[in-house]
């Protein structure tokens, strides 16, 4: 049917059409995972900034709490380890 409307497709032709779909394919596919990935990186990197934020806030207010006067803090890491000691009270 085709040959006889004048239109004749040999069978290379056909291979290059196939190979350039399925190349074609294959990039849209990846495009499209990599739109994906980037827009779940981007929540993550958004998620770990505001957790940064946060551990920062809690840190500095740590900080100043640890660095009043007249004050002295007792500090143990673990069980088998000394307590820390840090302030310092006053000379009365």
């Amino acid at each position: 049917v085709a040959q006889s409307a004048g239109l004749s497709v040999s069978t290379v032709e056909v291979m290059q059409l196939a190979m350039f779909a399925g190349v074609m394919g294959a990039a849209l596919v990846s495009a499209i995972f990599l739109i994906r990935e980037r827009a779940r990186t981007s929540a993550q990197n958004a998620e770990l900034r505001t957790r940064i934020a946060d551990v920062n806030a809690a840190l500095q207010r740590s900080e100043a709490l640890l660095n009043l006067r007249d004050q002295r803090v007792v500090v143990w890491a673990s069980e088998n380890k000394k307590p820390e000691l840090i302030g310092t009270l006053p000379l009365e």
